[in-house]
Protein backbone atom coordinates (compact mmCIF):
# COMPACT_ATOMS: atom_id res chain seq x y z
CA UNK A 1 0.00 0.00 0.00
CA UNK A 2 1.79 3.41 -0.83
CA UNK A 3 1.74 6.51 1.50
CA UNK A 4 1.14 8.42 -2.00
CA UNK A 5 -2.13 9.70 -3.10
CA UNK A 6 -3.03 7.84 -5.84
CA UNK A 7 -2.80 4.81 -5.06
CA UNK A 8 -3.64 5.47 -1.43
CA UNK A 9 -6.92 7.00 -2.95
CA UNK A 10 -7.93 3.67 -4.54
CA UNK A 11 -7.45 1.84 -1.20
CA UNK A 12 -10.23 3.96 0.76
CA UNK A 13 -12.14 3.28 -2.11
CA UNK A 14 -12.84 7.39 -2.93
CA UNK A 15 -11.30 8.66 -0.30
CA UNK A 16 -9.12 11.82 -0.42
CA UNK A 17 -5.68 11.39 0.63
CA UNK A 18 -4.22 13.45 3.49
CA UNK A 19 -1.99 13.90 6.53
CA UNK A 20 -3.88 12.02 10.21
CA UNK A 21 -2.04 13.86 12.29
CA UNK A 22 -5.53 15.29 14.28
CA UNK A 23 -5.95 11.59 15.13
CA UNK A 24 -6.88 11.22 18.76
CA UNK A 25 -6.09 7.93 18.76
CA UNK A 26 -2.28 7.89 17.85
CA UNK A 27 0.21 7.49 20.11
CA UNK A 28 3.66 8.21 20.99
CA UNK A 29 6.13 5.70 19.71
CA UNK A 30 7.41 3.03 22.13
CA UNK A 31 10.88 2.67 22.67
CA UNK A 32 12.88 1.24 19.68
CA UNK A 33 15.43 -1.67 19.63
CA UNK A 34 18.81 -0.97 18.03
CA UNK A 35 18.73 -4.20 15.57
CA UNK A 36 16.07 -6.52 14.84
CA UNK A 37 15.80 -9.29 16.53
CA UNK A 38 14.72 -13.35 15.66
CA UNK A 39 13.97 -14.40 19.41
CA UNK A 40 11.20 -16.57 18.88
CA UNK A 41 7.94 -16.68 20.90
CA UNK A 42 7.85 -19.71 22.97
CA UNK A 43 4.68 -21.58 21.73
CA UNK A 44 3.03 -23.48 24.87
CA UNK A 45 4.67 -27.34 25.32
CA UNK A 46 0.86 -28.63 23.94
CA UNK A 47 -1.04 -26.63 21.65
CA UNK A 48 -4.57 -25.42 23.49
CA UNK A 49 -7.64 -25.22 22.72
CA UNK A 50 -8.07 -21.36 22.97
CA UNK A 51 -11.02 -19.76 21.83
CA UNK A 52 -10.08 -16.80 19.66
CA UNK A 53 -10.23 -16.17 15.72
CA UNK A 54 -8.62 -13.80 14.28
CA UNK A 55 -8.54 -12.39 10.80
CA UNK A 56 -4.89 -11.57 9.14
CA UNK A 57 -5.50 -9.86 5.27
CA UNK A 58 -2.47 -9.84 3.07
CA UNK A 59 -3.37 -6.39 1.55
CA UNK A 60 -4.11 -6.63 -2.48
CA UNK A 61 -4.07 -10.45 -2.26
CA UNK A 62 -6.55 -11.85 -5.29
CA UNK A 63 -7.57 -8.16 -5.82
CA UNK A 64 -8.70 -9.43 -9.45
CA UNK A 65 -11.54 -11.23 -7.53
CA UNK A 66 -12.99 -8.33 -5.30
CA UNK A 67 -16.56 -7.93 -4.85
CA UNK A 68 -18.50 -6.04 -7.27
CA UNK A 69 -19.10 -2.77 -4.64
CA UNK A 70 -14.91 -2.47 -4.53
CA UNK A 71 -14.82 -3.66 -8.28
CA UNK A 72 -12.70 -0.08 -8.56
CA UNK A 73 -9.91 -1.61 -6.85
CA UNK A 74 -9.38 -4.72 -8.64
CA UNK A 75 -6.47 -3.07 -10.33
CA UNK A 76 -5.01 -2.25 -7.67
CA UNK A 77 -1.96 -4.80 -7.32
CA UNK A 78 0.26 -2.51 -4.51
CA UNK A 79 3.43 -1.48 -5.16
CA UNK A 80 6.38 -3.06 -7.24
CA UNK A 81 10.01 -2.61 -7.89
CA UNK A 82 12.63 -4.59 -9.72
CA UNK A 83 12.74 -8.00 -8.60
CA UNK A 84 9.70 -7.60 -5.72
CA UNK A 85 5.83 -6.98 -5.39
CA UNK A 86 4.30 -5.91 -2.81
CA UNK A 87 1.42 -8.63 -2.56
CA UNK A 88 3.89 -11.27 -2.49
CA UNK A 89 5.31 -9.96 0.32
CA UNK A 90 2.72 -9.28 2.32
CA UNK A 91 1.40 -12.44 1.60
CA UNK A 92 4.66 -14.20 2.74
CA UNK A 93 4.08 -12.74 6.52
CA UNK A 94 0.74 -13.12 6.43
CA UNK A 95 1.50 -16.75 6.33
CA UNK A 96 3.74 -17.07 8.70
CA UNK A 97 1.92 -14.92 10.91
CA UNK A 98 -0.86 -17.54 10.99
CA UNK A 99 1.67 -20.09 11.54
CA UNK A 100 2.76 -18.53 14.26
CA UNK A 101 -0.73 -18.34 15.83
CA UNK A 102 -1.86 -21.49 15.02
CA UNK A 103 0.77 -22.94 17.29
CA UNK A 104 -0.68 -21.20 20.15
CA UNK A 105 -3.94 -22.42 18.99
CA UNK A 106 -5.67 -19.15 17.82
CA UNK A 107 -7.98 -20.31 14.64
CA UNK A 108 -6.74 -17.76 12.09
CA UNK A 109 -8.11 -16.68 9.02
CA UNK A 110 -6.07 -15.81 6.32
CA UNK A 111 -7.91 -13.16 4.27
CA UNK A 112 -7.52 -11.90 0.82
CA UNK A 113 -8.60 -8.51 -0.62
CA UNK A 114 -11.91 -9.22 -0.47
CA UNK A 115 -13.03 -9.43 3.43
CA UNK A 116 -16.16 -11.61 4.31
CA UNK A 117 -19.38 -9.80 4.70
CA UNK A 118 -19.43 -8.13 8.32
CA UNK A 119 -16.53 -10.91 8.91
CA UNK A 120 -16.65 -11.28 12.84
CA UNK A 121 -13.62 -12.19 14.99
CA UNK A 122 -11.76 -11.34 17.89
CA UNK A 123 -9.11 -9.14 16.07
CA UNK A 124 -8.11 -8.20 12.26
CA UNK A 125 -5.02 -7.05 11.04
CA UNK A 126 -4.38 -6.21 7.64
CA UNK A 127 -0.96 -6.32 6.36
CA UNK A 128 0.38 -3.88 3.83
CA UNK A 129 3.50 -2.68 2.73
CA UNK A 130 4.54 1.26 2.16
CA UNK A 131 5.75 3.08 -0.97
CA UNK A 132 6.86 6.55 -1.29
CA UNK A 133 8.81 8.52 -3.71
CA UNK A 134 11.33 9.35 -1.40
CA UNK A 135 13.94 6.21 -1.07
CA UNK A 136 15.07 7.35 2.56
CA UNK A 137 11.59 6.94 4.61
CA UNK A 138 11.72 4.58 6.88
CA UNK A 139 9.41 2.41 9.26
CA UNK A 140 6.66 1.61 10.04
CA UNK A 141 2.93 3.07 10.39
CA UNK A 142 -0.95 1.29 11.99
CA UNK A 143 -4.08 2.94 12.09
CA UNK A 144 -7.45 2.00 13.14
CA UNK A 145 -10.56 3.84 11.81
CA UNK A 146 -11.51 6.92 12.66
CA UNK A 147 -15.03 6.08 12.49
CA UNK A 148 -14.89 3.07 15.55
CA UNK A 149 -17.13 1.98 17.70
CA UNK A 150 -15.33 -0.11 19.61
CA UNK A 151 -12.15 2.66 19.95
CA UNK A 152 -10.68 1.54 23.30
CA UNK A 153 -9.82 -1.93 21.79
CA UNK A 154 -9.24 -0.64 18.76
CA UNK A 155 -5.93 1.56 20.59
CA UNK A 156 -5.40 -1.71 22.73
CA UNK A 157 -4.68 -4.08 19.39
CA UNK A 158 -2.59 -1.15 17.98
CA UNK A 159 -0.23 -0.13 20.74
CA UNK A 160 0.30 -3.97 21.87
CA UNK A 161 0.99 -4.56 17.67
CA UNK A 162 3.09 -1.39 17.66
CA UNK A 163 4.89 -2.30 21.08
CA UNK A 164 6.06 -5.60 19.63
CA UNK A 165 7.06 -4.82 16.48
CA UNK A 166 8.87 -1.84 17.13
CA UNK A 167 11.29 -4.02 19.56
CA UNK A 168 11.71 -7.01 17.02
CA UNK A 169 12.60 -4.62 14.26
CA UNK A 170 14.03 -2.00 15.40
CA UNK A 171 11.94 0.03 12.63
CA UNK A 172 10.66 3.55 14.05
CA UNK A 173 6.97 4.18 14.42
CA UNK A 174 6.58 7.04 10.96
CA UNK A 175 3.09 8.57 12.54
CA UNK A 176 4.38 11.89 9.67
CA UNK A 177 2.63 9.78 7.00
CA UNK A 178 -0.66 8.16 8.14
CA UNK A 179 -3.59 9.39 6.60
CA UNK A 180 -6.90 9.06 6.07
CA UNK A 181 -7.05 6.50 3.44
CA UNK A 182 -5.78 4.48 6.57
CA UNK A 183 -8.16 5.36 9.14
CA UNK A 184 -10.93 5.29 6.39
CA UNK A 185 -9.99 1.92 4.99
CA UNK A 186 -11.99 -0.17 2.80
CA UNK A 187 -12.06 -3.25 5.26
CA UNK A 188 -13.29 -1.30 7.98
CA UNK A 189 -16.57 -0.90 9.56
CA UNK A 190 -19.06 1.82 9.13
CA UNK A 191 -17.21 2.47 5.85
CA UNK A 192 -20.95 1.99 3.98
CA UNK A 193 -19.45 -1.45 2.81
CA UNK A 194 -20.49 -4.56 3.21
CA UNK A 195 -17.54 -6.58 2.71
CA UNK A 196 -16.20 -5.31 5.49
CA UNK A 197 -15.29 -6.39 9.15
CA UNK A 198 -18.20 -6.33 11.80
CA UNK A 199 -18.65 -3.43 14.14
CA UNK A 200 -17.63 -5.21 16.93
CA UNK A 201 -14.42 -6.54 16.13
CA UNK A 202 -11.31 -5.09 16.62
CA UNK A 203 -9.07 -3.98 13.53
CA UNK A 204 -5.92 -2.16 12.50
CA UNK A 205 -3.37 -1.65 8.71
CA UNK A 206 -0.54 -2.32 9.18
CA UNK A 207 1.86 -1.01 6.83
CA UNK A 208 5.25 -3.15 7.28
CA UNK A 209 8.04 -0.62 6.08
CA UNK A 210 8.58 1.47 3.03
CA UNK A 211 9.39 -1.14 0.60
CA UNK A 212 10.57 1.66 -1.75
CA UNK A 213 13.54 2.01 0.71
CA UNK A 214 16.02 -0.48 0.71
CA UNK A 215 16.89 -0.91 4.06
CA UNK A 216 13.03 -1.56 4.88
CA UNK A 217 12.99 -3.32 1.94
CA UNK A 218 15.60 -6.09 2.85
CA UNK A 219 14.30 -6.38 6.08
CA UNK A 220 10.52 -7.68 5.09
CA UNK A 221 11.89 -9.67 2.14
CA UNK A 222 15.44 -11.44 3.89
CA UNK A 223 14.00 -11.05 7.61
CA UNK A 224 10.30 -12.06 7.07
CA UNK A 225 10.28 -14.24 10.47
CA UNK A 226 11.61 -10.88 12.36
CA UNK A 227 8.21 -9.06 10.76
CA UNK A 228 6.18 -11.96 11.11
CA UNK A 229 7.30 -12.66 15.59
CA UNK A 230 6.68 -9.06 16.01
CA UNK A 231 2.93 -9.11 14.62
CA UNK A 232 1.90 -12.34 16.07
CA UNK A 233 3.72 -11.13 19.48
CA UNK A 234 1.37 -7.72 19.21
CA UNK A 235 -1.76 -10.15 18.67
CA UNK A 236 -1.35 -12.63 21.23
CA UNK A 237 -0.34 -9.95 23.83
CA UNK A 238 -3.71 -8.34 22.81
CA UNK A 239 -5.54 -11.79 23.41
CA UNK A 240 -3.51 -11.94 26.49
CA UNK A 241 -1.78 -14.97 25.80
Amino acid sequence: MSSRGGRDAAESAGAESAPADAVQHKNEPPAQAATPTQEQSSPPAETPHVKARVGIQAGHWKASEQAAELASLRGSTGAQGNGWREVDINLDIAKRVAALLESWGVTVDLIPATVPIRYAADAFVALHGDANSSTTLSGYKLARSSRSSIPSKDDALLNAISQQYAAATGLPFHAATITVNMTSYYAFANQGIQHSIAPTTPGVILEMGFLTTPKDRKLLMEQPDVAAQGIAKGILKFLGL
